[in-house]
């Protein structure tokens, strides 16, 4: 089994990689290694949302399973769009349901850092009824985009909450929505004509699309509903073995991971 530090990983070969190779990865000093397989069926959940003024706004909800306990850690990173300040915060807790109670902190959320511009920003991890409710605040008179990365372990069973498997499906056609078939990796053939993938609304959020060809031809990212990636109306790949992996948040809009 290999191991792979992940900021040196190629683009995708699947060819080559059978789900079973091992990255490593560094969040908030702590090293976690998962196999391809794992990341496929447990991948960083991804939130942004942009906030006005200095009302606390929710940026992820996250129920728990009852009778379980989690570990999550949280990392926030937030722009003003106006100003140039900026910030950074790392944020852990241990959380539990047991016999159909609440959900519970066990013990208080604690920080791993924090690295901002203006003092009067926050970010906030807590319980409500059966959820996590995470939060973030900007400054008064104020414009901040947030964007939320996180991790969990945790005892619950059942489905994965992203995808149960690690699945690709190779496209030949002009247009097609990634997911139809169950996948979460698209290997996008354009050598007979130019691709559209149609990121849904709906389903999956999270996919890898990867062009395989060598041809001029290009494939297109266009998300539904007037939605964008990473702000921009489409992406758009033209390199052979290019590859992406976008992620949807809670307000419709992609992001590249």
């Amino acid at each position: 089994m290999a191991i792979i530090p992940i900021n040196s990983l190629p683009p995708f070969a699947p060819s080559i990689m059978d789900g079973s190779e091992e990255f490593a990865m560094e969040v908030g000093g702590t090293t976690y290694k998962v196999s391809l397989d794992e990341m496929a069926s447990h991948a960083p959940n991804k939130h942004a949302v942009t906030t006005v003024g200095n009302t606390p706004t929710t940026i992820a909800t996250i129920p728990l399973a009852d009778d379980s306990t989690y570990t999550y850690e949280f990392a926030f990173a937030a722009r003003r769009t106006d100003a140039p300040d900026r910030a950074s915060y790392f944020r852990r807790g241990s959380f539990y349901r047991e016999a159909a109670g609440v959900a519970t902190l066990n013990g208080p959320v604690t920080s791993g850092f924090t690295r901002e511009s203006d003092g009067l920003w926050d970010v906030d991890v807590d319980v409500v009824g059966n959820d996590i409710v995470v939060q973030v605040t900007g400054g008064a008179g104020q414009t901040v985009e947030w964007c939320l990365l996180y991790f969990e372990v945790t005892t619950a069973t059942g489905a994965p909450p992203v995808a149960p498997e690690f699945s690709i499906w190779e496209e030949t056609g002009a247009s097609y929505t990634p997911g139809t078939n169950g996948e979460n990796f698209v290997l996008a053939d354009a050598t007979a004509a130019s691709q559209t993938m149609n990121l849904p609304a709906t389903g999956r959020n999270t996919y890898i699309v990867k062009k395989k060809d060598a041809t001029a031809n290009t494939v297109t990212l266009d998300p539904a509903g007037g939605a964008t990636i990473d702000g921009a109306a489409t992406l758009v790949i033209s390199t052979q073995y290019a590859a992406f992996m976008v992620s949807r948040d809670d307000n419709g809009d992609w992001w590249i991971s």
